[in-house]
């Protein structure tokens, strides 16, 4: 946003009284000019100025000596004292906002010696004023010692930095207003994208469930039903995510969490998913890998996250026929350090250069884009995440684009890289199989309010070879522990929010209880509310850690198998 000009952010009759003050303290003319070049005048503006102005020539005269004036005071950002065609002292000072010039006030209209009667005489005859009349009002112009002449002028210097500190202020305030109105429109925009969004998917799921209902004697129907579930349940958590994401990344309660990721890992979670994407809109993805550094050490989840954000990007924005490639460009700086350079070019519909200017801005889209398909749907949340996530690995991203040749994204970062860490890698990769397909011997406390919710617990415990009792309050749940024998359960899941009694009473009541295993036993708060913050007060509390809904079996193996038997 760009400033007005003066008399836009400065009251004209303000404006003009200041001047009016100043000439009267100084015995001096004073006027401000505008942008545009329009002249506020004050009441004391010298007989001889107006004569000159009158005639047409004199006039195209005082505006050149004043524009001259204007920019040197411009351009040196400082008060400028000058003499004007006809021999009268002028100094201006420039006003600015911001660093963007705005206008100038004028001061002078004086001479600092006695007036060359015979240049005044040319001039009026040059200017067809009368001579006698022109004269007498030379000499009515006050003669002003150059001392004092440059303490007025130093005073206007003064006066124009107030009038730049004033401006400056009110510019900055509708600024301000503009920006909260700007995000006050966006976030209903988003609001109202965010609700299509999350309508779209929940009626999936309704109308699937129907049809799985009807399909149930045929196989092979309510499996498609169910996977077209599944894929509109992911799309509806991810984009919740999303708005998750965003708000923990700003409020600074997002962590990093490094760990060995090889390019062939990568590809084959994210390629395959782009690739899928790409087949179903008839375009070309090529993936070109001209170094790799295996392995980097990378938070997997946040990694993968950037990547899809891009690519889905580029595949929801290019046509048909279009193309997509995918550069990974790795170089070893050192035996622990490598710098990652990831490039996503698409031939898709590109972004005008206003847009790239606020394309990190959360809810930001170029609706108005002239290539753009009016079906395609976007919260606007995901280059906003992107660039905050890149932040946080202090890595940068940058973004050429026209409309209608295309985009390139181009992002790099300086990560950590260790040569024993393939071994880690391989060691990691045993572990998640075996949450995948491992089982346990154990029985466990699940205290849960909601019966569908201990259904899913009880059916996904049960799948690893756990036992469950369920409680549906924590009152319940600390009498239900109290009454087991001794060592009778190997760990309790504790929902947070219930009736009677929360989860986090229900477990300091449990941790108070008197007998043996009360202050050992391990307990897991549950809890649907990414954006809490019960994980960082989960020793307080007297919780061991904390597993976030919806739950599902590896998470709940990988949390359970430190207590339990393996089978």
């Amino acid at each position: 946003m760009k400033p007005k000009k003066l008399t836009d952010l400065i009251d004209i009759d303000e404006l003009k009284s200041l001047q009016n003050k100043f000439a009267g303290a100084t015995g001096m003319g004073c006027v401000s000019e505008d942008l545009n070049g329009e002249l506020i005048k004050s009441n004391y503006i010298a007989d001889f100025c107006i004569f000159t102005r009158l005639s047409e020539k004199g006039c195209s005269r005082c505006k050149q000596c004043e524009h001259a004036d204007i920019r040197k005071a411009a351009d040196s950002k400082q008060m400028h004292i000058s003499r004007c065609h006809a021999g009268l002292v002028n100094f201006t000072a420039p006003i600015f906002v911001n660093g963007d010039y705005v206008g100038a006030i004028m001061g002078g209209q004086v001479f600092d010696r006695q007036p060359d009667i015979e240049k005044i005489k040319e001039l009026a005859k040059e200017l067809d004023i009368p001579e006698g009349r022109y004269i007498e009002a030379a000499r009515e112009i006050p003669i002003i010692p150059r001392k004092r002449i440059e303490g007025a002028a130093e005073l206007l210097s003064v006066t124009a930095n107030m009038l730049s500190e004033k401006a400056c202020e009110k510019f900055n305030a509708e600024a301000r207003l503009q920006e909260a109105e700007r995000i006050s429109n966006a976030k209903l925009s988003f609001i109202s994208r965010l609700s299509h969004d999350i309508r779209t998917p929940i009626g999936i799921i309704n109308n699937m469930t129907d049809f799985a209902l009807e399909d149930i004697g045929n196989k092979e129907k309510v499996q498609d039903d169910l996977m077209k579930i599944r894929s509109a349940t992911k799309y509806l958590l991810s984009l919740i995510n999303d708005v998750l994401d965003l708000s923990k990344i700003e409020s600074g309660k997002i962590e990093l969490h490094p760990e060995p990721y090889t390019f062939k890992d990568f590809m084959q979670y994210l390629g395959t998913l782009i690739q899928s994407m790409c087949d179903e809109k008839g375009i070309t993805f090529k993936i070109e890998s001209e170094h790799v550094v295996d392995p980097i050490y990378v938070d997997k989840i946040r990694f993968n996250q950037i990547g899809m954000n891009l690519l889905s990007n580029a595949v929801k924005y290019t046509p048909p026929g279009g193309t997509i490639t995918y550069i990974n460009d790795a170089v070893l700086l050192s035996d622990t350090q490598a710098r990652l350079r990831v490039t996503v070019k698409d031939t898709g519909i590109g972004m005008s250069p206003e847009f790239l200017k606020k394309i990190f801005a959360p809810y930001s889209q170029e609706l108005d884009n002239p290539l753009r398909d009016e079906a395609t749907v976007s919260t606007g949340l995901g280059m906003s995440i992107v660039a905050k996530l890149i932040d946080l690995m202090n890595g940068k991203i940058t973004i050429d684009s026209e409309v209608g040749k295309g985009t390139t994204v181009t992002w790099e970062a300086v990560l950590p890289h260790h040569i024993d860490a393939a071994a880690k890698d391989e060691e990691s990769a045993e572990q998640k199989t075996q949450a995948e397909t491992g089982k346990l011997s154990g029985r466990v406390l699940f205290v849960e309010d909601n019966e569908i919710n201990s259904m899913i617990a009880d059916r996904l415990l049960e799948d690893i070879g756990i036992t469950a009792d369920c409680e549906g309050n924590g009152k319940d749940g600390v009498s239900r522990f109290n009454h087991s024998p001794l060592g009778f359960y190997d760990a309790i899941l504790m929902d947070i929010q219930m009736p009677v009694m929360n989860g986090i009473d229900a477990v300091k009541a449990i941790r108070k209880l008197s007998r043996e295993d009360a202050c050992t036993i391990p307990v897991y708060a549950l809890t649907a509310d990414a954006y809490s913050d019960l994980n960082d007060k989960l020793d307080e509390y007297g919780f061991n850690g904390l597993l976030l809904k919806p739950m599902d079996r590896a998470s709940l193996y990988t949390t359970l198998s430190t207590h339990m038997k393996k089978t």
